[in-house]
């Protein structure tokens, strides 16, 4: 009675493993069988880390606070630079976002975000920085104009389905820097 079930057993283990090579082979994967028969197929490669950086568009340079904090996420500092430079060049001194994945064979890609919100509005409003205490000391003023042109800007990389929600999104950030939006 036990040798039907192994039989049974073996069957449906060598049907899966079948259908398995078969289906990978169909996606346009190649399998490939290591001395033990197990199958290896090619993957992409093994995110190591992630992280953020804010630097001048253009204008980026290997020095503190930018390149120890590349060098010790494990990024050329040198090769980073070169490729962030390129890549904001026409941005020409503008700071902006960037996220940067780490791969486990020490290579890397960048994603270029737009500029943060309260820079774009620091420079809007023509202030050199935030209010400490918003609520009470107001340091500038913005159009409802200005506010709809950053908004157009930073709609890709806002969490809002309208140019209206992307719009009371800086609102808001320029009510917690202290900065008032006029015709609002």
């Amino acid at each position: 009675m036990v040798a039907p079930k192994r039989r049974v057993w073996y069957s449906v283990r060598f049907i899966i493993n079948t259908v398995t090579t078969t289906a990978s082979c169909i996606a346009g994967r190649r399998a490939h069988h290591d001395e033990g028969g197990r199958q290896e197929t090619n993957m992409a490669k093994k995110i190591e880390k992630q992280f953020k950086v804010l630097a001048p568009g253009g204008q980026a340079t290997p020095a503190p606070p930018l390149g120890p904090a590349l060098g010790a996420n494990g990024v050329n500092p040198g090769q980073f630079i070169q490729l962030f430079n390129d890549r904001t060049r026409e941005l020409n001194g503008k700071v902006v976002g960037c996220i940067i994945t780490l791969y486990s064979d020490r290579s890397f890609d960048i994603e270029i975000k737009s500029s943060p919100a309260a820079v774009l509005l620091r420079a809007a409003a023509g202030i050199e920085k935030g209010s400490g205490v918003p609520h009470i000391e107001k340091v500038g003023s913005v159009t409802k104009e200005q506010v709809k042109a950053i908004a157009e800007e930073k709609m890709e990389d806002l969490n809002a389905a309208s140019i209206e929600s992307a719009m009371r999104i800086i609102e808001g950030t320029a009510r917690s820097m202290g900065v008032t939006v006029e015709g609002a």
